[in-house]
């Protein structure tokens, strides 16, 4: 058994020379999962994947639901009850999140950027204290058995270009479905 796990079509994942994309690998081999993530960095074509996962309808309906600038957007799409402060309680956003993001099988995914996990994090231990010290736990308790997929872009200039042009022309991505960009 390869990296890519019991089962999978490895051949089918080859690198082309033309394409600067790595092929994503699974962190674990053959491990059942609730939940996954996709970990990235801006311009890797995470934006694609999801639209992918979510395509097949058993994969989760994956979002960048916890990129903390839209966290308001989504918790008004979902009519979340808002606080004194105007701000709403986390453990009702990440139920909803959770609910957003699952198929009718169970499984959740969604998108966390570089920037995004120490903030997550951070805000999960306020619901469940007992695991202050313990990331993946933390996660686990939250998602279920959580799986994470790493995804990089080898050609890191052509990144940095296109990152560039998303910065200049406010536009990240075109397309999709119902996401919050």
């Amino acid at each position: 058994m390869g990296p890519y796990g019991r089962g999978c079509p490895r051949n089918r994942l080859r690198h082309s020379q033309k394409s600067d994309y790595v092929p994503v690998m699974l962190t674990e081999t053959a491990r059942p999962i609730d939940s996954y993530f996709v970990c990235a960095t801006p311009r890797t074509g995470s934006s694609l994947l999801l639209g992918l996962l979510d395509s097949t309808g058993i994969c989760g309906h994956p979002q960048a639901y916890f990129r903390s600038p839209d966290e308001s957007l989504w918790a008004d799409r979902w009519q979340l009850a808002r606080t004194d402060e105007s701000g709403f309680r986390y453990a009702d956003y990440v139920r909803a999140a959770r609910a957003a993001g699952s198929t009718p099988n169970g499984v959740f995914g969604a998108k966390l950027m570089w920037g995004t996990v120490g903030e997550v994090v951070d805000k999960m231990r306020t619901i469940h204290r007992d695991l202050a010290d313990d990331d993946l736990g933390l996660l686990n308790r939250v998602f279920g058995r959580t799986g994470f997929v790493y995804l990089k872009r080898h050609d890191v200039l052509a990144q940095a270009v296109s990152w560039l042009r998303a910065e200049q022309t406010a536009t990240w991505f075109v397309g999709g479905n119902g996401e919050i960009d």
